[in-house]
């Protein structure tokens, strides 16, 4: 057995004799021929573009064909020329396809050289997704509408603003205004520019940009006397704890000092069914944890505190999001 990456070339003479002495030497060289191997590599290409691959070998004269492989329907091969068609990088969780190539050659002593290899396309994402679903968070609506008392001063914050880019993570996304009562601060805090005491509706227009695309979302603000506010400001600020949090101790309390019972309270978010919800009769709500928590278990929790309130058969809603966040005891 030789193995060519040890020895590549062997020399060997061979003499010839005949019974009355005469001789004949001859000297051959026997050079070893690596076996047939595929030698196109992965690739990566951008999504919704076809890309074409050249199929190579080490040895010329090879026949490619397409012998399997996951995703060989997404495949189509010509000659040499394998050609993954145009793919959206969302279309699943894994952006890897593959498929299996197989070659073969006839042998230098007759016969057929086979190969085979696998070749993985790797769909990369292009930011060709605009943002979607603007949202005033934490802010109080009435019909859609969000509410904005008039005894409010500058720099009241109107609500937080969220929107959904499949394409780029939140921190990426940019939020502009240029409407001359609002501005937009911290990224994504809608805050009034100077008191706004003129009762009536108005509006604001949100541009959202991914630094590609950008999109407007216009909303509805209606200024009622703030004498006549439905709701009290939810202000309880992000929360963190020590694990092992007493569960007897209210994590988070809000004190509405015009309770009736036209109010209601509720707990929303992915994480709502970690916390029980208590309302006294002077109007004190407290949330508290079901079970203490364990920091290893789950280290930050996601809350919405609904508050709501109907008079005249009008309901007014406010939310708040709470992040929980368990301090390692370590």
């Amino acid at each position: 057995k030789v193995d060519m990456a040890v020895k590549s070339r062997y020399s060997i003479k061979i003499h010839v004799s005949d019974p009355a002495g005469n001789s004949d030497p001859k000297e051959f060289t026997i050079t070893v021929e690596p076996n047939l191997a595929i030698t196109t590599t992965d690739v990566s290409t951008p999504e919704n573009a076809d890309k074409v691959i050249n199929l190579t070998a080490n040895k010329g004269g090879a026949d490619f064909f397409i012998a399997g492989g996951a995703d060989e329907n997404k495949f189509s091969l010509s000659g040499t020329t394998l050609t993954f068609e145009a793919t959206d990088f969302e279309a699943r969780d894994d952006k890897t396809y593959s498929v299996e190539i197989a070659a073969n050659r006839a042998g230098i002593n007759g016969g057929v050289e086979l190969a085979t290899k696998t070749i993985t396309v790797t769909v990369t994402d292009l930011d060709d997704e605009a943002p979607t679903d603007i949202q005033i968070n934490d802010a109080f609506f009435i019909d859609g509408q969000v509410i904005l008392a008039n005894d409010k001063g500058a720099n009241f914050l109107l609500g937080t603003l969220s929107a959904t880019d499949i394409d780029t993570a939140d921190n990426n996304l940019t939020f502009t205004t240029d409407d001359i009562n609002f501005k937009i601060i911290r990224r994504n805090e809608i805050r009034t520019i100077s008191p706004i005491t003129t009762i009536g509706d108005t509006h604001i227009t949100i541009t959202i940009s991914d630094g590609t695309r950008s999109i407007d979302e216009t909303f509805a603000i209606k200024v009622v006397d703030g004498s006549q506010f439905l709701l009290s400001e939810i202000t309880n600020a992000d929360i963190s704890v020590r694990e092992n949090f007493d569960i007897t101790l209210p994590l988070y309390t809000l004190t509405n000092e015009l309770s009736d019972e036209n109010w209601s309270y509720s707990l929303l978010g992915r994480d709502k069914d970690f916390f029980d919800l208590a309302v006294s009769p002077k109007g004190v709500v407290a949330v508290t944890f079901k079970n203490s928590p364990n920091y290893k278990s789950k280290s930050t929790y996601s809350l919405v505190l609904k508050v709501s309130r109907e008079i005249n058969n009008v309901i007014g809603v406010a939310t708040k999001t709470i992040a929980i966040t368990i301090i390692d005891p370590k």
